[in-house]
Parts: structure tokens; sequence; C-alpha cells
């Protein structure tokens, strides 16, 4: 790229929202650029490791933010490519009816929004179908309606995500199967398995209780 390149689009990040706006303009035969200050995340067994990811923060950015009062703090940033999407569970949900509405907090009220649900409803099935997200329609209960259901079954749980479930549904809990993003093709065609196999984006998420999104 040279100061005097011209393209038809320019988009800044490569994060879910860039990349997959590139994605679609990629069939338009414009000229796309896709800026982003990060590398690509090496591929590494800290990738598949909870504590490192999110505890210890092995690939957040080390710098430093200021609020509106001038004081600093470190973001929950990521710069490479994919930006956040590479650790943030792969758990795709979608905004429910009553997000765009006007909603009053404890802190002030929230607009509504200019568009309503139904405006983006195709377009979530659309992004759902392209990131091959795994789930099953009916089972959270607080989901808003969809005409179809998901191209691909439930994650499996693992060993793991398999004892909690049992224990917490012991206890009385109320669980329903995350819908993950879940990359067949990467995984070799086996069966989609929650925390065992590996995904394109790392993913450690498995069931939430339902009374969490109510």
């Amino acid at each position: 790229m040279s100061p005097t390149s011209r393209y038809d689009v320019i988009i800044i990040g490569s994060g879910a929202g860039g990349a997959t706006l590139a994605w679609r303009l990629a069939a338009t035969q414009k000229s796309v650029l896709v800026l982003e200050r990060g590398d690509y995340l090496p591929r590494e067994a800290e990738n598949w490791n909870s504590d490192a990811v999110f505890v210890r923060n092995r690939y957040k950015t080390r710098e430093e933010w200021l609020d509106r009062r001038g004081r600093k703090f470190k973001p929950a940033t990521h710069y490479c490519v994919g930006g956040n999407t590479k650790v943030y569970g792969a758990a795709l949900f979608r905004l429910r009816e009553r997000d765009f509405t006007e909603t009053i907090h404890e802190d002030g009220i929230s607009p509504a929004w200019p568009i309503s649900y139904a405006d983006l409803a195709p377009y979530y099935l659309a992004a759902e179908r392209l990131y091959q997200v795994h789930g099953r329609r009916g089972s959270d209960p607080t989901e808003p309606p969809c005409d179809a259901d998901c191209n691909h079954p439930p994650v499996i749980h693992s060993r793991r995500c398999r004892r909690y479930s049992t224990a917490l549904r012991a206890g009385a809990a109320d669980l329903f199967r995350s819908r993950l993003r879940y990359d067949s093709m990467k995984a070799g065609h086996k069966p989609a398995r929650a925390s065992s196999a590996r995904p394109a984006m790392v993913s450690h998420a498995c069931c939430m209780p339902r009374r969490m999104l109510r």
C-alpha cells in the first residue's frame, strides 16, 4: 500500500464487524482495504488456557486509556487479526426485542433504537449461517422469534462441562445450551464438543442458567 493507493471501501478493524463486512464485499469486485493495528494471534497451547487468556491477560493490550475524569484504566481489548472475537468464548446470542426499545435504568434512560429487532432478523440469520452457529431454537426461553433453526446441533459437552451441568441440575438449576460458533472444517468434521475440540474461535462456554438472561 502506498500513500497514493485508492480503495472503494476502507474498513478499520478486523473484528467481528469488520471481517464480516469485508467477507460480504469480497464478491462485489470492489477494492477493499482492511486496516488492523495488530498481528495474527500466535497459535499456541495458551490459546485454550482460561487462566492465561482471562486471568493473566496474555493477549490483552498493555496500553492505558483515560476515562472522562482523566483516570487511567486498562481496556478489555485485544489488538490482533480477528480482534476480541479471538478470545470471547464463541457464544453468539441475538439481542432481544426489548433491547431495541426505550429502557429506564437506575442511572438514566437508554433511548430506543431507530430500527427494530425485526429489521435485523434476516441479517442475524445470515450471520449464523456464515459462522456455523450450533444450537437449538426453543431451548432458551428468552430468545427472540426466528423463522429457522440453526443449521447445526448444539455443541456436545466435554466431560468437564457434563459434570458441571449435572451438578447444577441436581441443585434445581434450569439450564440451556449456549449457541456457539464452531468451525467443523477446522475440527476435521468431528462432532462439535465444547472445550475439548479446537474451534477457530476459542470457546470455553457450554451451558448457561436460564435465569441469567431473564
